[in-house]
């Protein structure tokens, strides 16, 4: 439409999605590593005798290579971290719960590190994952008050996040007694989710001083709900929640730059300066064939100039 202002429209302006058919070959690699081997992993155990220690490990291999077979999401999650491993520069995954041995994909964008982290999870000081939640989400944390307690979660933090999220149209009275909010999550707790604003949750994880039986220094996971900062409480807070960095996130780097996380760069950042080019040449050329197969004329004077000007009605053409 721009071009069409000023009497450019007939120039080629075309994404010919080079870049896209780049991102699509080279993301075949990655996939073909974790979907081309046999097992996802051989497991060694150091249990029993040597008899019993090969029979043991082939079992453990076995039932381990059929547990990640049968989860449905584990493929799904290869193909979001590896999209963003080869796009931009990371792809990271993550257990956010240490009893779960299913990891998540982490978008790149929702994972913030210090300046000069090195590109090396095992020796990261601090990292922040923003994520954001449903009501019904949120609430499944802290169904049970007692357990939520226990497992570190500020279970009043997180009631208030819900009565906030919640619109003040479901409850006529516009109550803040959090049964009323509690029985319409526990009877519906979907539709009510459907209908309240998403909550915003910035997951904060550190390591902690090594201690006496801990060379490394173990993980500290806490939360906060953004934008309720003033309130000054912690959302979750699990001091020495994970004995390292590798019990909780791999890091798919595209590679490690120049040591520092920030310097890895993927093949959007690396190849879209000449992709761009490419695209516009490929229109440049669209452009060039349009004015050779042309007819060119020329008007002897200014009023066969104007003679020849013509005015198109729809499938009709109109000479002055």
């Amino acid at each position: 439409s721009k071009l069409n202002r000023v009497g450019r429209g007939w120039q080629c302006n075309t994404n010919w999605r080079i870049g896209e058919a780049f991102l699509n070959v080279a993301l075949t690699q990655p996939w073909d590593v974790v979907s081309s081997p046999a097992q996802f992993a051989q497991v060694r155990t150091a249990y029993g005798t040597p008899q019993q220690v090969e029979e043991w490990s082939k079992i453990i291999s076995e039932e381990f290579d059929r547990l990640n077979r049968r989860d449905r999401d584990l493929m799904y999650m290869f193909q979001l971290s590896q999209h963003d491993m080869v796009l931009y520069r990371y792809g990271p995954v993550m257990w956010m719960d240490k009893f779960d041995f299913r990891a998540k994909a982490i978008p790149q964008k929702n994972l913030y590190v210090l300046d000069n982290t090195k590109s090396n999870v095992g020796d990261w000081p601090l990292c922040v994952v923003r994520m954001s939640y449903n009501v019904h989400e949120l609430f499944a944390y802290i169904r049970n008050p007692t357990a939520a307690k226990k497992a570190g979660w500020n279970v009043g933090a997180a009631q208030r996040a819900i009565r906030n999220a919640m619109p003040e149209s479901r409850l006529p009275n516009a109550s803040k007694d959090w049964m009323l909010y509690e029985q319409k999550l526990n009877n519906n707790d979907l539709a009510e989710s459907a209908l309240s604003e998403s909550i915003p949750v910035a997951w904060v994880f550190w390591r902690e001083f090594p201690g006496p039986e801990d060379e490394e220094g173990r993980i500290t996971q806490a939360a906060i709900i953004e934008g309720d900062e003033k309130n000054g409480e912690w959302l979750f807070r699990d001091v020495g929640r994970y004995e390292s960095w590798r019990q909780l996130i791999v890091n798919f780097y595209a590679d490690v730059g120049d040591g520092t996380h920030h310097s890895v760069k993927g093949l959007g950042i690396k190849a879209y300066g000449g992709l761009e080019e490419l695209n516009r040449l490929k229109c440049h050329a669209v452009d060039a064939v349009k004015m050779a197969s042309s007819q060119h004329w020329q008007a002897n004077n200014a009023n066969d100039m104007q003679n020849i000007s013509i005015m198109a009605s729809g499938s009709y053409i109109i000479h002055p």
